[in-house]
């Protein structure tokens, strides 16, 4: 339209701009214009019932007119109203006649129970005051002089800066909880009327200076689970009752922030509260409420495999719960499990590959960056030979992405290069036990906790290594087991010990010796299980022989009578004892602490007995399988090592491969400081997080590296490709006590290929034929390939009567070690070479230590 000529009063009239038309092609117009009803015939035999205002008459519950079958709703039943209506009629009369297609009737529908604030009184004014004024943000406009020379639109549009201010000055409505609170659900089973429950209100502050927890008392309702949870699971007594009777209510102790109490931020608490009294601060510019669905999966951070559950509100939205009692954590998680999700919704998440040419970086396609990567590769190879290639894996890598990384290593590239930085640079042993007991695996499960009567726990702080480990521990003790910690440090646990063994660093080895000895010279050893199921048993008494409890004592700064108090323990064999050992943890460790504990095992006849063993605990969700696996210069898949030659020959015959002469020992580590090593495959490891480590990667000719970030490694790198996250990767994990467990992806991967697939992508391009379909056709060779994965019931351990019978040597026998004393520790500190580790570090624990 446009403005006319001017009328004989002077004014202009709109009129249509000729040659302004146009076509717009719909299967339904619906009119606008006004707001009056029109029936027509539709009430002319009194079926359709109508008001005097031609108002359709409907239920308010179910909208059903007085025609059954037929309903009705918005304008059309209460004349004209705002549109936010309507559309709640069209939810509600959708449900009501998705109830009558499948029942052929109409029942009333349950009135749902809500509690709004208002309804306790008028909101005061001071409620509002911790929330920040935000102005409104104003829409930009074309300048006036080029408003009046075009027809172009006016308001130009917010930028997204001002969409999200704009947003943000919204108030948070609604409970967070909406979609789970059980006393809300309850309250619309039993129809209760609030109106009848109405008196005097309590308006208490919300704690909201915790990073991750948000408590809100007015919402408690006193049921008490949290704090049974916090104090009789947990047994950390952050929250309690604080006052009486009608005042009474739940909160920190002496009414602190939950900040300043012995609080861990496991989070249990949440999942725990059947309110919204105490939540997740999420993660998102607005916490909801959302519907959600519930997706269960494994935790892929520590070793101990702990079920939990994505509560999914959108694609790649999402946060994590805990799972019900029946998961072998009793549902339990602890701050990793529950907060760590929280970098595979970073917005600086890698999405693209990215290539460097000339010193710089750019975004590449998939195609390019693997075909630039598998030439520089080829080129490689071709000049040097394949073993100037080594390819490095993560422990939280899944067991088919380990083994097909392992197979395109040795049957496609030809080398035996093949390990793990988190293990290889921080010295972490792998074969501690392999001599002794033919494999370094737990020998017995967690689940076998409950049967033991002493639960010795050494070399972990499992308290801050692997909380769910200690609950189980707790829960253990609770059931009459006595606990014995072996550490230097002032650990958590050991507050709740029977009995605190307070060594020096580096000193356990000639302690456990000790024990040794005083149980062989008391004759106390199990001589039916020596005699019968090891050898070498001589040669440990020689090389205890001339320890002295005086010497030993002065060496560990152990009281003489503490030893003795812990060798009584052992002495007797009606006691099941279970021992807990942290391989990956360099504190306290010296060289041969596990070797000891081997040692001492056997000598007691507790190997392959139910309640008795021990348990290797690990950092990372997949260390045992990546193990498992053959991701390490020492191992084939099954175990198989260098002597295994029939073993060798046989996996080698499957693969169309002379495995002898490429499984070979090699030195990755020599070799890579000797300039040996041209180009370097690094899947999810972060070594350069350390720079004293560019002594290793610095000297490459060509670096590629695949992880979720941007990390320091990646910025050194030639080609960076996007991984997937654990939502996006379907696969399976082997827990520290060799539980495997299976999980399936949640979401399409954003950067549009999942991890194996990127192996066998690369593969190809090399002309090595990775021909998998799927991840389970990965999962069926692996278990072609490794006897023990094969007939496994989902979440029970390989080998589930492993040791029962015999040991994993070659004739069957355990055999005994003399374990070097050495009194000096292994290290001063691990570090962390995965950037999800050093992520949770920075932006979660870094924030609850401010």
């Amino acid at each position: 339209m446009e403005l006319g000529e001017p009328d004989v009063s002077g004014r202009r009239s709109p009129v249509p701009m000729k040659g302004s038309e146009y076509d717009l092609k719909c299967d339904f117009v619906i009119s606008a214009i006004g707001q009056d009803i029109e029936l027509g015939s539709m009430t002319a035999e009194g079926q359709l019932k109508a008001t005097r205002q031609n108002a359709i008459v409907a239920s308010k519950e179910s909208f059903e007119t007085s025609i059954p079958g037929v309903f009705a709703g918005g304008d059309a039943i209460t004349g004209p109203a705002v549109a936010i209506d309507a559309i709640a009629h069209g939810r509600m009369a959708a449900e009501s006649i998705d109830d009558f297609l499948r029942t052929g009737k109409m029942e009333p529908r349950q009135k749902e129970f809500l509690s709004k604030k208002d309804s306790f009184g008028e909101i005061a004014e001071s409620e509002f005051l911790p929330m920040a004024k935000i102005e409104k943000e104003r829409m930009p406009e074309l300048p006036v002089r080029e408003r009046i020379q075009s027809l172009v639109e006016v308001e130009t549009g917010f930028t997204e800066e001002q969409v999200f201010n704009e947003t943000s000055r919204c108030l948070e409505c609604g409970c967070s909880a909406y979609f789970d609170c059980a006393l809300r659900k309850y309250a619309t089973d039993f129809g209760v009327d609030l109106t009848k429950f109405l008196g005097d209100v309590r308006r208490l502050k919300i704690d909201k200076s915790h990073p991750l927890i948000s408590l809100d008392p007015n919402k408690c309702i006193s049921c008490g689970r949290c704090v049974r949870t916090c104090s009789e699971i947990v047994k950390v007594s952050a929250l309690g009752f604080v006052y009486r009777g009608f005042k009474s209510v739940v909160k920190p102790s002496m009414e602190k922030r939950l900040l300043q109490t012995s609080c861990i931020s496991c989070g249990n608490c949440i999942a725990a509260c059947p309110t919204g009294a105490i939540t997740e601060k999420l993660p998102f510019r607005k916490p909801g409420p959302w519907d959600s669905r519930n997706v269960e999966s494994i935790c892929s951070f520590c070793s101990l495999g702990c079920n939990m559950s994505y509560k999914v509100f959108y694609d790649h939205c999402f946060t994590v719960a805990n799972v019900d009692e029946t998961s072998h954590n009793k549902g339990y998680l602890c701050s990793k499990g529950r907060f760590g999700y929280r970098y595979m919704i970073d917005k600086d998440r890698l999405l693209t590959p990215i290539i460097k040419k000339k010193g710089g970086h750019r975004n590449a396609t998939w195609d390019e960056a693997i075909d630039y990567a598998a030439q520089r590769l080829d080129a490689i190879i071709k000049a040097y030979g394949p073993e100037s290639v080594a390819v490095f894996g993560s422990p939280r890598m899944t067991n088919e992405e380990l083994y097909l990384l392992q197979k395109f290593v040795r049957a496609g590239l030809k080398t035996n290069n093949i390990g793990s930085f988190t293990n290889l640079l921080n010295g972490v042993e792998q074969d501690s036990l392999d001599d002794m007991f033919g494999v370094t695996v737990s020998t017995t499960t967690m689940d076998d906790l409950h049967k033991a009567n002493v639960v010795l726990v050494i070399n972990a702080d499992i308290s801050e290594e692997n909380l769910i480990a200690e609950l189980k521990v707790k829960s253990a003790q609770k059931r009459g087991s006595y606990l014995v910690t072996v550490n230097s440090s002032e650990t958590a646990l050991n507050k709740f010990a029977d009995l605190w063994i307070n060594s020096k660093r580096g000193t356990n080895t000639a302690l456990l010796n000790m024990i040794c000895k005083a149980l062989i010279d008391r004759g106390l050893g199990d001589i039916d299980f020596i005699e019968s199921r090891t050898e070498g048993f001589e040669e440990l008494k020689m090389s205890v022989s001339n320890l002295d409890m005086g010497a030993v004592s002065e060496t560990t700064g152990v009281e003489d009578e503490k030893i003795v108090q812990l060798c009584n323990l052992l002495a007797s064999p009606d006691k099941n004892v279970i021992v807990m050992y942290n391989i990956d943890s360099l504190w306290e460790k010296s060289c041969d602490d596990l070797k000891a504990i081997g040692n001492l095992m056997m000598l007691t006849g507790r190997i392959g007995k139910p309640g008795n063993g021990i348990v290797i605990l690990r950092d990372y969700a997949n260390s045992q399988g990546l193990l498992d696996m053959g991701v390490d210069a020492k191992y084939l898949p099954g175990n198989i090592r260098f002597r295994d030659t029939a073993r060798i020959k046989k996996l080698g015959t499957k693969w169309g491969v002379d495995l002898k002469s490429v499984f070979k020992p090699v030195d990755i580590k020599a070799d890579m400081e000797n300039d040996k090593i041209k180009a370097l495959i690094i899947f999810g490891e972060d070594p350069l997080n350390e720079p004293s480590n560019l002594r290793f990667t610095g000297n490459a000719d060509f670096l590629l590296v695949v992880d979720n970030f941007v990390t320091a490694t990646a910025m050194e790198a030639d080609v960076v490709l996007p991984a997937s996250v654990p939502v996006e990767t379907s696969g399976s994990y082997t827990a520290c006590d060799r539980m495997v467990q299976t999980f399936a992806k949640v979401f399409e991967p954003k950067t549009g290929m999942e991890n194996w697939q990127i192996i066998c992508k690369l593969a190809g391009k090399l002309n090595i034929p990775l021909t998998f379909g799927s991840v389970n056709d990965i999962a069926e060779q692996i278990k072609e390939d490794n006897p023990a994965y094969r007939n496994i019931a989902p979440g029970t351990s390989w080998g589930k009567a492993l040791f029962e019978k015999k040991f994993m040597t070659g004739n069957g026998k355990g055999k005994f070690s003399a374990a070097m004393i050495e009194a000096l520790p292994v290290n001063l500190e691990k570090k962390p070479y995965l950037f999800t580790e050093n992520y949770y570090n920075m932006k979660i624990k870094s924030k609850l230590a401010e």
